[in-house]
């Protein structure tokens, strides 16, 4: 079965609407056999307006129209489905870099002991008995952890800092699934609008044929009308598709932060991605962001009840102690200060931060529970839709749909197009599902295409 360039999806060949009701909206066709009647030759008024755009173009120069190729580029705005990707994955860097600073500062920040000594002295230069010496003490004291909280400290540090990236993972998952999504849908509304188009290219030969019938035989004018009815409801779902496009484009534009003032085009069709079935070792959860989400809070509620059970034991205020009386004694020496829990021991704290580990140990299986059971439910879809498709393309490969030939009576080719919408919207399945195990296993959209996004490979053989 040939397959389409992406040039072809991009930029289909002119066809006609039909000459009863000529569309404002009409719409490039894609390419045709020249044996198939259904074939519509463009209006040559807008032939001889497209070679002087041409001729235009080329006596401009590469440089002529705009100032750089860049500036080209841009104003072209055709955007493939690596390239999208790359661009999700762009403009998370700064927040990333933003987060994992966050992170790394809040891991340092339990790492540090705190070491904050204080110092206390007192001087008397005045007595009512006039001693010959200025009485004075100082003091330094420091406080000694003696239930070792500052490894609680930093267990919850890391904690914190993994879940920071967690974080920061799950919201690049979700916006490649996203991007994913806007760009399959624009891709499909177009495709689908085309192949209406070329529906309704048919539809006016039928209605010619109706015409023609009614001048022997009145009673079909039911027929006409209700040709003309089919022609006036695609008309209005080929309206309706433009402007979903539209709206699905300015939202990929505005996700991917493109000026919105500068069209974009997003490349390829969908028959020309091949994806492979993923198994389901092939997707360790292990690392997935929710469980490793799940991971850190299960590692955070723990730090806080060794923490609290270590805040039992009482901490040490100890340092140097030296004094000089009025009468010139000197002493020298230490002190220490222990607080002794007689009312608040913190037991009840310690109960606390216990039960709260304790459900969020529950909240962490279930978490890793849920996530294998999603993964496995949305890889099984996937794979279903994937193989459903490839069966599909086989069978109706068989009776000539999407061939490059479009020969045929009409009622043929008819079916041939009912074919070629349920492939395409089989095909469209396809890639939702991958976006959908995108978010569920965490593995790239890349990962799953064979070989690579957009390009073009030989359809697998079908079984006979």
């Amino acid at each position: 079965m040939a397959e389409r360039s992406d040039e072809a999806a991009v930029r289909p060949a002119q066809g006609g609407r039909g000459r009863s009701w000529p569309d404002p909206h009409d719409h490039d066709d894609p390419p045709r056999s020249d044996d198939d009647p259904g074939r519509r030759r463009p209006h040559r008024g807008m032939t001889a307006l497209a070679a002087l755009l041409v001729v235009g173009s080329l006596a401009a120069g590469d440089r002529g129209i705009y100032e750089s190729e860049a500036e080209a580029a841009a104003a072209s705005r055709r955007l493939s489905l690596g390239e999208a990707l790359r661009l999700a994955a762009e403009r998370g860097l700064d927040e990333a870099a933003s987060d994992e600073q966050v992170a790394k500062a809040t891991a340092a920040a339990a790492r540090v002991y705190p070491f904050n000594p204080f110092v206390q002295f007192q001087a008397l230069p005045y007595q009512s008995d006039s001693p010959a010496a200025i009485a004075h003490y100082v003091l330094a004291m420091e406080t000694i952890e003696l239930g070792r909280q500052q490894r609680w400290r930093r267990s919850a540090g890391r904690a914190a800092a993994a879940r920071i990236r967690a974080d920061r993972r799950q919201i690049a998952l979700s916006d490649e699934a996203a991007v994913a999504r806007l760009f399959f849908a624009a891709v499909y509304q177009r495709e689908l609008a085309d192949l209406l188009r070329r529906r309704l290219t048919l539809d006016d030969e039928r209605l010619d044929g109706a015409l023609e019938r009614v001048a022997s035989a009145p009673e079909a004018i039911d027929e006409v009308t209700s040709l003309r009815l089919g022609h006036r409801m695609l008309e209005h779902e080929i309206e309706r598709l433009v402007l979903d496009e539209h709206e699905t484009v300015a939202a990929l534009a505005e996700r991917l932060a493109i000026d919105p003032s500068l069209p974009l085009e997003p490349v390829g069709l969908l028959e020309t991605w091949r994806w492979q079935p993923l198994a389901p070792q092939a997707a360790p959860l292990a690392d997935h962001p929710i469980a490793a989400a799940a991971a850190a809070d299960e590692a955070r509620a723990a730090a806080d009840a060794g923490l609290a059970r270590a805040n039992r034991i009482p901490n040490l205020l100890i340092g140097p102690y030296y004094q000089r009386g009025a009468n010139g004694v000197v002493s020298a020496g230490f002190r220490g200060q222990v607080t002794l829990p007689t009312f608040d021991t913190g037991r009840r704290l310690v109960r606390q931060r216990a039960a709260e580990a304790a459900r969020q140990r529950l909240a962490a299986a279930r978490a890793r529970e849920d996530l294998d059971r999603g993964a496995a439910r949305t890889i099984e879809r996937y794979n279903a839709t994937v193989a459903l498709t490839g069966k599909l393309r086989c069978d109706l490969g068989d009776y000539g749909v999407r061939a490059p030939s479009g020969s045929g009576t009409l009622s043929l080719r008819e079916r041939r197009l009912a074919g070629e919408r349920l492939l395409l919207e089989s095909e469209y399945q396809i890639a939702l599902a991958a976006a959908d195990v995108v978010e569920a296993t965490d593995v790239h959209v890349v990962a799953l295409l064979q070989p690579a996004p957009g390009t073009i490979v030989a359809a697998a053989p079908c079984p006979r």
